[in-house]
């Protein structure tokens, strides 16, 4: 499967090697040559691998099946309610982002006490 504008934990997912930002994607099995003695490799920890469509290069990404977000599709804005793009972490319409900086973040921890 392809995909453009692949978010990670609030980031673009971008090739390391030439700053491409179409991948494939397909999951690893990371074995271990003693689960792999007893036959128990299928108890291995599995990770993300995201192929850059470019030039190939490999990003891997461990334990990313319980990661909240999928920015993959659309999300409504929560401010104006209009549909924010795909990939995209600003509202178009009124400039909303659920991305906080940690000057904001603070600012709401004070005006909470």
């Amino acid at each position: 499967m392809e995909i453009d504008g692949i978010r990670i934990k609030g980031k673009q997912l971008q090739c390391s090697h030439c700053g491409g930002v179409l991948f494939s994607t397909r999951d690893a099995q990371l074995n271990t040559s003693f689960m792999t003695l007893l036959g128990l490799d299928w108890l291995n920890t599995s990770a993300d691998v995201f192929v850059c469509r470019r030039c190939g290069h490999l990003e891997w990404f461990l334990e990313l099946k319980d990661q909240s977000e999928d920015l993959s599709q659309p999300t409504e804005c929560l401010s104006c309610h209009s549909e924010i793009p795909a990939g995209r972490d600003t509202c178009p319409n009124c400039g909303w982002s659920y991305i906080v900086s940690s000057n904001q973040l603070s600012d709401d921890l004070r005006n909470q006490r």
